[in-house]
């Protein structure tokens, strides 16, 4: 009787469980870390396996520990559905480089510079942006919009040219070039 439905009631909270959807799977990643920059859990068709691709604050990649306390959050009994194979992974590095010339005022020179070469100048903003998001791809344009934002005159870049990122994947700076002229 009493035992019964007591039993009932607890295995309720289960049976309204939405474990196996992207979100459950991203958020249960993110609660295993709070260095997470972003999670991508990309319906690849593979019947039963589930990947899930993390990415550190920083654009930088989990440590095999790291990765392992992800996992046993994802692979919990009580989060996946009881078919599935789920795969903690880093996502895969694609570098790129960045190499960039500007002018300014002379008479604001100082300013700009710092505002686009300084530690959370416009260069700093972008590679965040770029680095810290699974499958962005890769997009010059949001470099010079914050460049002009900075207060740059004329923006030239060279690199990084428009590219795709794949599933998987995160765009990763690997050097940067950056020149200027007052005028």
């Amino acid at each position: 009787g009493n035992e019964l439905y007591r039993q009932r009631i607890l295995l309720l909270q289960n049976a309204v469980n939405t474990a196996g959807t992207e979100s459950s799977y991203k958020a249960f990643a993110i609660s295993a870390n709070a260095n997470i920059a972003d999670v991508q859990v990309p319906n690849l068709d593979e019947a039963y396996t589930v990947y899930v691709y993390v990415i550190k604050k920083g654009g930088v990649q989990f440590s095999s520990s790291e990765i392992e306390a992800i996992q046993a959050a994802c692979d919990a009994p009580d989060v996946r559905p009881l078919g599935d194979l789920v795969e903690v992974r880093n996502a895969v590095q694609d570098s790129y480089s960045i190499t960039v010339s500007y002018t300014c005022a002379a008479d604001s020179e100082s300013a700009v510079v710092a505002a686009i070469e300084g530690p959370d100048g416009a260069i700093e903003q972008y590679i965040e942006w770029q680095d810290e998001t699974i499958g962005r791809d890769i997009q010059p344009q949001k470099l010079m919009a914050l460049m002009f934002a900075a207060g740059a005159e004329t923006v030239t870049v060279t690199l990084p040219a428009a590219a795709n990122v794949a599933t998987g994947h995160v765009a990763k700076c690997a050097s940067k070039t950056i020149t200027h002229t007052a005028v």
